[in-house]
C-alpha cells in the first residue's frame, strides 16, 4: 500500500466483518499534529513526512500489528490511522476490550516512537501521537459508516500517549493533556472576563453595547 485508502472505501470489507462477529475492533493513531508541517514548510513536505510514514506502517505489519488488520485513514490526506483489528487465531473467539488495550500498548511502545521519527527534520522534539481505541458495534439499524464513526469519537476516550507528563497525571479520566491545558487556561479566563466585564461596563455599557470579554474573544482563539 502507497497509502492506506479512506475507511470509507472499505466499507464492504467492514460491513461483513461487523454482521458476521457482531462488533469489530478498532485502534486509531492520531498523528494530526503533523499537520503543523504543510502551515510551516508547505504541502510537499507535509506530503514526504506522510509517505515516510505509511512506509513504517508497511515494514512494521505484521510485527507491531497483524498482516490481518484492515489499515485505513480517517479521511483521503488524512491523519488519523485506523487499524480494525482482524480475526483472532481461533476465529470463533471474540475480540474484547482487553485484547484492545494490549493492542494499544504494542502501538505505543514499538510502532509510534518510528512514526515520530519520520517527521524529522520538520519537527525537532518527538511529536505526540495519540493512540486510542474502541469497539464499533453492530446494528443492523445503522449504517455501517457511521457505526465506524462513532466508535472512532468514542476512542478519544481511551487516548494514551508514548510518556506522561505531570500535567498528564493531574487530568481528569478521560482527558488528555491538551484538554487539560484549555480546562486550566479557562480556569484563569474566567476571572479575567469578569475584570475586564467590569471596566467595560463602566466604559461602554451606558451605549446599550454589550461589552465583548476577554473570555469571550480568547475562548474564540484557543477553545475552537
Amino acid at each position: 500500500m502507497n497509502e492506506p485508502p479512506p475507511y470509507h472505501e472499505r466499507l464492504a470489507d467492514i460491513s461483513r466483518e461487523l454482521s458476521d462477529r457482531g462488533s469489530h475492533g478498532l485502534v486509531v493513531i492520531d498523528a494530526s499534529c503533523i499537520g503543523l508541517i504543510e502551515e510551516e514548510y508547505g504541502s510537499a513536505a507535509y506530503e514526504e513526512v506522510r509517505q515516510r510514514m505509511f512506509k513504517v506502517l508497511r515494514e512494521q505489519q505484521g510485527k507491531d500489528f497483524r498482516t490481518e488488520d484492515i489499515v485505513t485513514l480517517d479521511r483521503p490526506r488524512g491523519l488519523q490511522i485506523m487499524l480494525l483489528l482482524g480475526r483472532k487465531r481461533r476465529r470463533s473467539m471474540p475480540t474484547t476490550p482487553s485484547d484492545l488495550k494490549v493492542v494499544q500498548s504494542r502501538v505505543l511502545s514499538s510502532l509510534v516512537p518510528n512514526l515520530g521519527r519520520a517527521s524529522f527534520p520538520y519537527v525537532k522534539t518527538t511529536p505526540r501521537l495519540d493512540v486510542g481505541y474502541a469497539m464499533a458495534m453492530f446494528n443492523p439499524l445503522v449504517h455501517p459508516e457511521r457505526v465506524i464513526g462513532e466508535a472512532v469519537r468514542e476512542s478519544g476516550h481511551s487516548v494514551r500517549i508514548l510518556t506522561t507528563t505531570p500535567d498528564d497525571a493531574k487530568a481528569p479520566p478521560g482527558e488528555n493533556l491538551n484538554a487539560t491545558i484549555r480546562r486550566q487556561l479557562a480556569e484563569v479566563w474566567n476571572v479575567e472576563a469578569e475584570v475586564v466585564s467590569v471596566m467595560q461596563l463602566q466604559q461602554g455599557a451606558s451605549l446599550g453595547r454589550k461589552p465583548t470579554t476577554m473570555m469571550t474573544l480568547l475562548s474564540a482563539i484557543f477553545l475552537r
